[in-house]
Order: structure tokens, then C-alpha cells, then sequence
């Protein structure tokens, strides 16, 4: 057992992350133990019902008063017909403005739990137990709830903010292999975005070869959260200096939202940062070797690189066009001038306006 350790998020109503590994036992209890509450709600998918979910339910029903609620798993769920649903059988199971909700599963989960949390009664306590690694490092250090359109993802949401964060990378041990690669992306971002010595010690660390083992996802996940910490301390509603960390992803959610599902999150947002790299560079703000530093990286990572070939520039920039972070001055992108450094836009947007043209050149060199 990894003893437990406190990182603290620094956001407004500030969220506690109790992270550890195989303490869910013994942690999570001392922390339920200090809320009043008439009922907790444990939600969950079937996929996780299947391998955690009916063995914590199990545990956490000996001792406090436990609905179960599973919900259909995956991206393609995460929708307004799944969160509606959510919440009438909430109502249907006379959820009163004490009750808590549990989100156990990975960001999807989370997300629809969060957001459901947030529009009940005007909003009602929740905590996150996140499972997969993506979850554990990158979407509970937010207090972004949202879920997708039927245009575009995340297009519906809110800002709302849960009790903790529990992490016990114990449970990371089951995830597949590829799905933690592709997480760890967003770990490199942080690195290209606000910290060169920090995506230099990633690329080292990459380059010797990583072991998915108990202590080396506990210390992964740690350096991972650290490593965003600052930036959402700084801004804690990611309108500001926050918005760096929307780097790749402009072309990242069209290329996600386009594959359907065959590609991870994590995986479009590699593409997307090199296209975005790409795109600096072609404005003169990053040199060759640093887009090339980007593919060392990411291909000795093993995610993709490339734009899949079922793909165009045609359909990606269509599609961009309904990005969630697109205002009045069109679709932005966050880019770099340096490893570690982004260029700062209007307004201190660190958005920046890019002519189509650009845009195009830059995708099509990404195939």
C-alpha cells in the first residue's frame, strides 16, 4: 500500500484530492464519515459495474445508506439523453438537497454526475472516484462539468464544484495499456504549454521505457496532476492564462468527434498538437526542431501523430467550426513560441486567430 497523500487543487471553493493507492478501504470511509447526508447515490456504467463497481457498492452498503444507479458506458453516452435520464431517476428515488452523489468511473462518468450535481435543486454535493487515468489527472482538476451535442463536444455544461477528489491508482492496474498512453499526452501538454524542464524530464522518462506497475501509476499520476496544478491555480476558471490548456485540441475534439470513438481522446489531442505545432511554426513562432520535438515525443509514446486517412482538411475545419470555444472572433487556437512558453492573444486570451489557409496547410501536412 502507497501511503495517502493531500495535493490541493487551489480552485475557487477549493477541492481536496485525496490521493493514494489501495486505500479505498481505509481512506474513503474517514471521508464519507465527515459528511450529513440522508442517502449517498453510487453512478457508475456497466463497464465499470462489471470489473469495481458491484464490489464497492457491495463494501460501502455495510455502512451507509447506498442507491445504485448504473448508466450506459462511453463517449457516444455522453449526451443530454443520458444525463435527463440520470436525473429523473434521482427524482423517482426522492433525492432530497442532503443526498450525494458519487461519480465512479472514468471522465464520462464524472462529467454527467457533475452536471447532473450541479443543475438538481440548483446544485447538490458530489465527489468524484475516478478510475482511469485520464480522469484521475486531467478532467476532475477542472470544475468544468459538461456533456456532448449532438454538434459538437462539450457543448453543454457548467462550472460547478465537487466536495473531493478520491484517486486511488489502484484501480488504474486494470485499464488497458493504450488508453493510459493516451492520457499521458495531456500530461506532455502541460510540459509544452507552461514547463520546458517538466516535458524534458517526460521525454526522458518516455525514452527509457515506461512500466505500468502499482508505484509507477501512483508516481505518474502525481507528477501528472502536479504538473496542472499551477496553471488552474492561476486561473482557476480556465478563461485566462487557463485556456493554454486547450492547446490541440481545437483540431483534437473535430478529429475525436469525427473518428466516433475509434480513437481515444487523449490520441486526437496528439494530433491536434502537432498540427497546432505546425501551425506555429508556419507563423514563425516555433522553429523545426521544436515540431520535432513534438513527434519524438508523442511517437516514442506511441500515439498517433498522423491524421487517419479516412480523414480530410475539407471535414476537419467543418467541423471545427463548432468548436466550444469558439466567440466572436471565430475559431482560436492556442499556440507556442517556444517549448514551455504560449503566445499570448487579445484580451489575454492566449487564443489566436488563424488564417484558413494555415489552418489547411498545417492539416494536410499531418496526413
Amino acid at each position: 500500500m502507497i501511503k495517502e497523500i493531500v495535493l490541493e487543487t487551489f480552485l475557487q471553493e477549493s477541492t481536496p484530492i485525496y490521493l493514494g493507492s489501495k486505500i479505498w478501504e481505509s481512506v474513503l470511509p474517514e471521508k464519507m464519515n465527515e459528511l450529513k447526508t440522508d442517502k449517498y447515490f453510487l453512478i457508475t456504467d456497466f463497464n465499470i459495474m462489471n470489473i469495481y463497481g458491484q464490489t464497492l457498492y457491495d463494501f460501502l452498503s455495510k455502512n451507509y445508506p447506498v442507491e445504485l444507479i448504473v448508466l450506459p458506458a462511453g463517449e457516444v453516452n455522453k449526451n443530454n439523453m443520458t444525463c435527463n435520464y440520470l436525473i429523473e431517476e434521482l427524482f423517482e428515488r426522492n433525492i432530497t438537497k442532503s443526498s450525494v452523489l458519487i461519480a465512479f468511473g472514468g471522465g464520462v462518468i464524472g462529467n454527467i454526475v457533475g452536471l447532473a450535481a450541479a443543475l438538481i435543486f440548483r446544485g447538490i454535493r458530489f465527489f468524484h472516484i475516478p478510475i482511469t487515468f485520464m480522469s484521475q489527472t486531467d478532467s476532475i482538476l477542472s470544475r468544468k462539468q459538461a456533456i456532448n451535442s449532438m454538434s459538437g463536444k462539450n457543448m453543454i455544461g457548467s462550472y460547478y464544484t465537487p466536495l473531493f477528489n478520491f484517486v486511488d491508482t489502484s484501480f488504474l492496474l486494470s485499464e488497458p495499456e493504450r488508453l493510459v498512453r493516451g492520457a499521458l499526452v495531456e500530461t506532455i501538454k502541460n510540459g509544452l504549454i507552461f514547463n520546458r524542464n517538466f516535458f524534458y524530464e517526460m521525454k526522458e522518462r518516455i525514452n527509457k521505457g515506461l512500466v505500468f506497475n502499482e508505484e509507477n501509476l501512483f508516481d505518474l499520476v502525481k507528477i501528472s496532476i502536479l504538473s496542472k496544478l499551477p496553471i488552474i491555480k492561476n486561473d482557476p476558471s480556465e478563461k485566462a492564462l487557463g485556456m493554454i490548456l486547450e492547446y490541440g485540441h481545437t483540431t483534437g475534439h473535430a478529429i475525436e468527434k469525427l473518428l466516433k470513438g475509434k480513437y481515444s481522446h487523449g490520441e486526437c489531442v496528439s494530433i491536434g498538437m502537432i498540427i497546432a505545432a505546425r501551425i506555429s511554426n508556419k507563423l514563425g513562432l516555433l522553429s523545426h526542431d521544436e515540431v520535432e520535438e513534438h513527434l519524438d515525443i508523442l511517437q516514442a509514446l506511441g500515439t498517433p501523430t498522423k491524421v487517419p486517412d479516412v480523414l480530410n482538411s475539407e471535414t476537419i475545419m467543418r467541423r471545427m467550426e463548432l468548436d466550444n470555444k469558439k466567440d466572436i472572433h471565430g475559431i482560436r487556437f492556442v499556440l507556442l513560441n517556444e517549448i514551455g512558453s504560449c503566445i499570448e492573444g487579445p484580451e489575454q486570451s492566449y487564443m489566436v486567430e488563424v488564417n484558413p489557409e494555415i489552418q489547411k496547410e498545417a492539416i494536410n501536412d499531418s496526413f
